[in-house]
């Protein structure tokens, strides 16, 4: 079943998708372009039929959404189509469903976002190279955070709550850990667990980014625990 605007032909879709794209978002897509979503999709196995609402659209609507994190989806969609229907305003009022569009939001699997992640990251690293060296060593910064979701069992279930001395907390809670770079904050990598997951254990694994003479720089048991593991496995000692 289609997912176009009322009022566009069905063999009229492409040309309306093309449009759409070519005005929507120019500034994000000057970072990541076109074709690494399409690439991304190719490498993931994310096959997809001709549809109105295209991976680039989504993808780019769920950034807008990420970066205006005080709206809704359906808000940020809005600024979107708004941006469209000022170049075509005989389109006005025919905005794809709200149902349509979470849809189109659902059909991308999480590793088509990793993916995408990774090769954002990669550039990253090359344009701001210059930036992130410190006495000709890249300083890297670890540190970890919570972040909280709405209520609902399965995210309870997933992630856990905090228990203090009120009790149980209403709001599951996911540990975040993530690496950078101190010069830039180019997000070397991250990790989410339970919030019963200690950060130590959720940072160790990514310590597999860090290049030789890298200053890695963390709270300090994290250093302790690194130091002890060191001790036992040799981990730092070249």
């Amino acid at each position: 079943m289609s997912n176009c605007p009322v009022g566009i032909p069905p063999q009229k879709h492409e040309t309306f998708c093309q449009k759409f794209e070519q005005v929507t978002l120019n500034a994000i897509r000057n970072v990541l372009p076109d074709r690494a979503i399409v690439q991304a999709c190719e490498a993931t196995g994310h096959t997809y039929r001709e549809r109105r609402i295209t991976p680039v659209l989504t993808v780019l609507h769920m950034i807008l959404a990420a970066i205006w994190p005080e709206e809704s989806f359906n808000a940020s969609w809005q600024v979107m189509w708004d941006t469209f229907v000022s170049s075509f305003p005989h389109l006005q009022g025919r905005s794809p469903s709200r149902g349509r569009v979470a849809e189109a939001r659902a059909r991308l699997p999480i590793r088509l976002w990793r993916h995408l992640f990774e090769w954002v990251c990669q550039q990253a690293q090359e344009r701001s190279e210059q930036f992130d060296l410190w006495k000709g060593h890249r300083v890297v910064l670890a540190d970890g955070t919570c972040v909280s979701m709405s209520d609902q069992p399965e995210l309870v279930k997933a992630f856990g709550v905090n228990t203090g001395r009120h009790g149980q907390g209403r709001y599951p809670l996911a540990r975040l850990v993530t690496l950078c770079l101190a010069g830039t904050r180019v997000i070397l990598d991250y990790a989410i667990g339970r919030y019963d997951h200690g950060e130590s254990t959720l940072t160790f694994p990514l310590l597999d980014h860090l290049q030789k003479g890298d200053l890695l720089i963390a709270d300090r048991h994290v250093a302790d625990e690194l130091k002890a593991l060191d001790q036992n496995s040799g981990l730092m000692g070249g």
